[in-house]
């Protein structure tokens, strides 16, 4: 899939929840590898390394998340800020404005009509 420098909603998304899958993943790996009777259990290059992705997910995790809600934000407000979309009156060159301006009013009662 190519992405053309731009990120767009789905895009973040798709980043968020695989960064919130692999920080569960590590979860269950820091817990297997490095407690009980885990490989990891003594210090050493699997421990830390362990430990070390697991920290390095969260921060993803966060990053992809702040990203996300700024990215969300930024596109209510642009929809916010939009002009509304043109109505089949507007677009046929009807419309309120033109009816009125077509029609003359009627006189009230009470006052004549000049001819």
């Amino acid at each position: 899939m190519v992405f053309m420098g731009t990120r767009g909603q789905l895009t973040n998304m798709i980043e968020l929840g695989v960064s919130v899958v692999l920080g569960i993943m590590y979860i269950f790996g820091v817990a297997f590898i490095t407690f009980g009777n885990g490989s990891g259990v003594g210090i050493g290059n699997i421990y830390f390394s362990t430990w070390a992705g697991f920290v390095v997910s969260l921060m993803l995790a966060s990053a992809s998340f702040k990203e996300f809600t700024a990215n969300k934000a930024a596109t209510q407000e642009a929809q916010a800020n939009a002009a509304p979309a043109p109505t089949k009156a507007d677009i046929e060159g009807g419309g309120e404005d033109s009816e009125k301006s077509e029609k003359p009013e009627a006189p009230t009662e009470g006052v004549e009509a000049k001819e």
